[in-house]
């Protein structure tokens, strides 16, 4: 442990620092380390109560105690409300939420979790098991960015027995939790039956899991910058939606295309699995394709791009207009109605009208809508085919009608409707252009 506490005295001097801890053997000596530095400009430690044990209380009194005795900051996040599913990940979660918010209330520089190396191989094997990308099966890193934190692992080469032997040397009191040893979980099975079975038949098994960690973040540094060099080319991101040309995508090496997918769909956690899944449906020969990722999350599949996007549904809009002014719609646009030529070109649609016919209305799609074109009429629905305009964007058109509710322009789409007397009919868009 002589290594690690130099270690932080020089990593840590004159910083304000975040020390998560559970009041267990590894946070109790980590954060006894962090003391013994004694080159912090301030400490402040973070405590979760799971409140899924009644010496949890306990626990909380105590480092309160310590704290105090210390004269070092303490918060204290309860976890009430428990869900029924995927307890851990969502605890997890929470904690994470908790640690930023006093980190930026405190102003501090690192949250210090106590992570060791026998947490780096259950978390390998765990990944391994369930699938992920590259950089999940990578592992842990001991620098690390989670939203905004910067999180520091100092004990992530050191393993369980030398943090519980140097406790016992320097009679640190910490709390068992006994709910680590149960098999209730998958991490849990792995400590208890997996790790000792690999640590027999190597003992230097842990450390073997260090290096090929090492080496694999190394790799995937060098991956995120080619995946990073694809969506800066080929990949069009704009408010909810993300889009991509298929022919580009295909033409990547298959890891490659996981890759590309993880990253832009980061936010929502998706699976190998899923990931995979949606491989399978850009490779269909099958267009157009509707697929419904999970949590509101789709794809939309047509004319040779492909769309991930969380806003698919569009909520039924309608505006009853009747003077000049400026309007606004659904997705941050607006409508603009004057009667003087303006100098709005760079922002707006021009589509022109007569005054006399206020008031109009804009609304979204409705079944059996038609439009007047040069041959007749037409059903906004066949129009719209005619025009290759993707389900997603039919979703979200708009249709400027008269005060009869029939279709007078859809709006983003008609670039002309009639001239007549002085009335300019403009519509804003995102980034001041309309297709």
């Amino acid at each position: 442990m002589d290594k690690i506490l130099e270690e932080l005295k020089t990593t840590l001097k004159n910083k304000a620092v975040l020390v998560a801890c559970s009041s267990g053997v590894d946070s109790t000596v980590l954060l006894d380390l962090v003391l013994k530095s004694g080159c912090c400009k301030k400490i402040v430690i973070g405590h979760v109560n799971h409140k899924k044990r009644t010496q949890s209380d306990i626990e909380e009194a105590y480092l309160v105690d310590f704290a105090k005795s210390k004269g070092i900051g303490i918060y204290v996040k309860h976890l009430d409300n428990h869900p029924s599913e995927n307890f851990q990940a969502w605890a997890r979660s929470e904690r994470y939420k908790f640690f930023k918010e006093v980190m930026e209330k405190e102003k501090l520089d690192y949250c210090l979790t106590a992570h060791h190396a026998n947490d780096q191989a259950e978390t390998v094997l765990m990944r391994l098991l369930k699938q992920s990308s590259m950089r999940g099966y990578a592992g842990l890193r001991k620098w690390a960015k989670y939203d905004t934190l910067t999180l520091y692992r100092p004990l992530l080469e050191v393993s369980k027995a030398e943090i519980a032997a140097y406790a016992i040397t320097d009679n640190l009191k910490y709390f068992d939790d006994y709910t680590n040893f149960e098999d209730d979980y998958l991490r849990n099975r792995i400590r208890s039956h997996v790790v000792p079975f690999f640590l027999e038949e190597n003992p230097s098994f842990l450390k073997a899991v260090n290096s090929y960690a090492k080496d694999m973040h190394e790799m995937c540094d060098l991956l995120d910058e080619t995946v990073a060099s694809f969506i800066k080319q080929e990949v069009v991101v704009n408010n909810k939606d993300i889009t991509l040309e298929i022919e580009s995508f295909q033409s990547l090496k298959p890891l490659l295309q996981i890759e590309v997918l993880f990253t832009l769909l980061k936010p929502y956690q998706l699976s190998r699995y899923q990931i995979e899944e949606i491989i399978r449906q850009i490779f269909s020969l099958k267009q157009p394709i509707i697929y419904p990722i999970g949590d509101g999350l789709y794809m939309v599949k047509e004319y040779g791009t492909v769309i991930f996007t969380s806003d698919f549904s569009a909520e039924p809009f309608y505006l009853e207009i009747k003077e000049p002014g400026v309007y606004q719609l659904p997705r941050n646009e607006e409508i603009l109605i004057e009667k003087n030529i303006s100098n709005y070109k760079a922002r707006y649609q021009s589509l022109w009208y007569n005054i006399k016919e206020l008031p109009v209305v804009i609304r979204t799609r409705q079944d059996g809508d038609r439009i007047k074109i040069k041959q007749g009429t037409k059903t906004v629905s066949d129009l719209l085919t005619d025009k290759k305009v993707s389900h997603l964007k039919r979703n979200r058109l708009l249709l400027l009608c008269d005060k009869d509710n029939s279709v007078m322009a859809i709006l983003g789409l008609d670039k002309k409707i009639r001239k007549k007397e002085i009335v300019e009919f403009k519509k804003g868009g995102n980034n001041g252009t309309n297709e």
